[in-house]
Formats: C-alpha cells, structure tokens, sequence
C-alpha cells in the first residue's frame, strides 16, 4: 500500500512503486540518490533500468537512464551528463546488448551514439528511414552574402551566384 506518499504496492503489477504530492501544488518526485561521495569523472552514479520479462528470464535490461558524474565529484564541481541506451537485438537468441543512443552532456550539448557531439558548425543529418543520424557539414545552399548588398541572385538551374547586372524578365507566367 501506499504510506506517507509513497509505497511499494504488489497487489497491481502495472504500478508497482507510487510517489504522490505531499502537498497540493507540490509535484510528486523520485530522487535517486547515488552512494557517494565519488571523486571520479566518468562514474555511473543513477541508473532507472527498463526490463522486459521473457519466458527463460527474470527480466532483461531492454533500456536505462544513467546519470555519468563529470569532474571530481567536489562541493565546487558537481556535474553530470544524462545517458539515454536501448536494446535491439534481431534473432531473439542471447542477451540483447544495451548501447548509448543519446546523451545531453552537462553543458547541454546533444550527442548521438555517445558523446559525439560534432564540431562547430555541423549540423545532424538523417541517414534515411530505422538509422541513426550523424554529424556533418551544413549542406551548401546560398552563396556567401557578405558585401553583396544590392546585388542580385541569379542561377543557372545547377549553381547560384551574386551579380550586379540588372535582371529582366520578359516572360512571367503565373
């Protein structure tokens, strides 16, 4: 049952652990709190594991949430990144492996696949339908602006530039 706003309930499988407001307005939180103190960069301090139950187990981690401390784990340098894994595994035999998809690193950078966060002025890129995206250089779209002010932009149907010559048209279909 449910006893000072949170309990551990195993008559309803479907909300085993239940946290509730202490009071209204208040929201209703779950604080994982690792053992502590940790004084090295890189360690796992938090984990939520999701696991699915299959006939021939108690239950496989199929995904998990991590916190990773970064610093060394002072009163002045308490930082972590936020970790997002998922399990894919295509023939059903073993154990599925867990793998990092996502991670924000501690000063809001996004990295896909690990703590891949591209270089500056890359952008992500879709690598088409069920596959990961990837860093990559911004695709080439107009030309330089700077000192073209007044110029016009003309192209030839493959490739665009600045010009100073007066355009005309002689034929506008609408």
């Amino acid at each position: 049952g449910v006893y000072n706003n949170y309990g551990i309930d195993d008559s309803n499988k479907s909300q085993i652990i239940i946290v509730s407001q202490v009071s209204a307005g208040a929201p209703a939180s779950l604080k994982l709190f690792g053992y502590g103190p940790v004084k090295q960069d890189g360690i796992v301090n938090n984990r939520i594991d999701f696991a699915a139950h299959r006939s021939s187990s108690s239950g496989q981690t199929i995904a998990k949430i991590e916190t990773v401390l970064r610093g060394t784990g002072t009163d002045e340098d308490d930082s972590a990144d936020l970790v997002f894994s998922t399990a894919y595994q295509t023939h059903r035999i073993g154990i599925p492996t867990v793998t990092e998809r996502l991670r924000i690193g501690m000063l809001g950078q996004i990295g896909i696949g690990g703590e891949n966060y591209g270089a500056a002025g890359q952008v992500l890129k879709s690598k088409g339908d069920s596959s990961p995206p990837e860093w990559g250089d911004a695709p080439s779209g107009l030309p330089d602006q700077s000192g073209n002010s007044g110029k016009v932009l003309i192209t030839d149907g493959s490739n665009a530039s600045w010009s100073s010559d007066t355009v005309s048209y002689t034929h506008l279909t609408l």
